[in-house]
């Protein structure tokens, strides 16, 4: 009887275990991590890097994504393009759309990283710079691999480093991010308000300060000028000395001008607006 038992609990394990492959496995292959657009690796290092990136991201439970592309966005709305990217082909895993994704773009020589969800905690402004640091140096040298293997191994390493509590970590990107329109408009006026009101207690002690210092001066001393002082004439005489004419002619005449202004079309990308944190550079 106790042999059947654990005869049968040996068999539920060893199909828990299979589901587990299989769900993983799937979870793998479900969408695909790198797309080299920009056509900047070879067959070879794609293979590499999409398999590390499928770890990666069974690792961390971040959607790790690649993108290179020839699109020439600028800098002004990359921003705004990689996060529409991201959304518009349903990256993030989970229900905050955790991930990760790096954007080279080699027309504009421009890289940028979007952080979502859960990993955007993990990538305080510093580590993001740092980050982005070790990127473009291997992309300024053209080892595009490398550049690759160096953004999978940094996610990889501040997951497991978790949210940096550090003293000077700052998180300024992906607060401000975080804000509604509205509770934009209201930091505002609220910081408004506290900037008038030490602007006020500053000039009230300044104020103060000087009625202090007048009020410790004291009577102030007199000086008697007739009896101190004398003034005896000695020859008195009238002189002219020179002669200024003026002229000015006036003269009316009608003159037009023409103003040119120009003007820089560019072309913007609609963005989710969905919360994310990250940066970019040039390389």
């Amino acid at each position: 009887m106790l042999k059947n038992i654990l005869s049968v609990a040996a068999t539920a394990l060893a199909v828990s275990a299979m589901l587990a492959v299989s769900a993983n496995t799937a979870f793998a292959e479900s969408t695909k991590k790198l797309t080299d657009d920009a056509d900047i690796l070879l067959d070879s290092q794609e293979e590499s890097i999409e398999n590390n990136l499928k770890k990666c991201t069974l690792a961390t439970g971040w959607d790790t994504i690649i993108y290179t592309n020839n699109n020439n966005v600028s800098s002004y709305d990359i921003e705004d393009y990689c996060n529409d990217y991201f959304d518009n082909h349903d990256y993030g895993c989970g229900d905050k759309k955790s991930g990760v994704m790096l954007t080279i773009d080699m027309s504009s020589r421009e890289m940028y990283i979007i952080t979502k969800g859960e990993a955007m905690y993990c990538f305080s402004d510093a580590r993001t710079d740092d980050l982005l640091d070790s990127v473009q140096y291997e992309l300024s040298s053209g080892d595009y691999d490398g550049a690759c293997d160096e953004f999978i191994e940094t996610v990889e390493q501040y997951y497991n480093a978790g949210v940096d509590t550090s003293k000077d970590a700052s998180y300024s990107n992906i607060i401000e991010a975080q804000l509604t329109p509205l509770e934009k408009v209201i930091k505002g006026f609220l910081y408004g308000i506290m900037f008038m009101l030490m602007g006020g207690l500053a000039g009230f002690l300044v104020s103060l300060g000087v009625r202090y210092a007048y009020g410790k001066n004291g009577k102030g001393a007199s000086y008697d000028l007739d009896k101190n002082s004398s003034l005896n004439l000695t020859e008195s005489r009238d002189q002219f000395l020179y002669k200024n004419v003026t002229y000015t002619t006036v003269s009316s005449s009608s003159s037009s001008s023409s103003s040119h202004r120009s003007h820089r079309s560019s072309s913007s990308h609609r963005s989710s607006h969905s919360s994310h944190g990250g940066g970019g550079r040039h390389f």
